[in-house]
């Protein structure tokens, strides 16, 4: 009986062992994540967060300058304004005098290197967006003064989509419009009713 009860003891024992290194283990799984979700929760305390429509716009500038004179990119405009931009294209390609055929961010026929400087204001309103930004322009030997432009967004299912870019009073999407309009509506079904 001695002998069955000393197995008992060692197996009891066995058994405790094993369960408090389940238990240290599932602590240390439990603080490290804990110490995980701190980091991603609280590590860009300093840094000031960036809005995705911010970046869309500096990505716009930085990658896109020349937007008028190449074929629009998927993903980046409203359905609306990548239609626009292509048919100014195709006049361009033609070697047609089109609704952009300067240089829109300078209105000349010059072409200098734009650098962009910063966003100076967003206006949230729901799903739209207005970014204003300022840039310069190194033309010739001289750089030019600060120019201001801003680019209007608008989230479409969960992508900021760029609906119209302005410089002064010249707004892209109405010199399109100008130049290539919609083609008139068939009144026919009109006519039958």
């Amino acid at each position: 009986m001695g002998g069955s009860a000393g197995r008992t003891g060692s197996w009891r024992q066995l058994h405790l062992e094993r369960a408090l290194i389940y238990i240290q283990s599932l602590w240390r799984l439990t603080t490290r994540f804990a110490a995980l979700c701190c980091l991603l929760t609280f590590g860009n305390v300093g840094a000031a967060p960036v809005e995705p429509a911010e970046a869309v716009a500096r990505q716009f500038f930085e990658k896109h300058e020349n937007f008028w004179t190449e074929s629009p990119p998927a993903g980046l405009y409203t359905p609306e304004l990548h239609q626009l931009l292509q048919r100014n294209i195709d006049c361009l390609d033609g070697g047609e005098s089109c609704a952009i055929d300067w240089d829109f961010w300078t209105s000349t026929q010059d072409r200098g290197e734009l650098r962009w400087i910063r966003v100076t204001r967003i206006v949230a309103s729901g799903r739209q967006r207005q970014i204003n930004f300022e840039y310069q322009c190194e033309c010739g030997d001289a750089a030019s003064a600060i120019q201001t432009a801003r680019l209007h967004l608008v989230r479409l299912n969960r992508d900021w989509l760029i609906d119209d870019v302005i410089r002064g009073k010249r707004s892209v999407k109405a010199l399109l419009r100008r130049e290539f309009p919609p083609p008139p509506q068939d009144h026919d079904d009109q006519r039958r009713i």
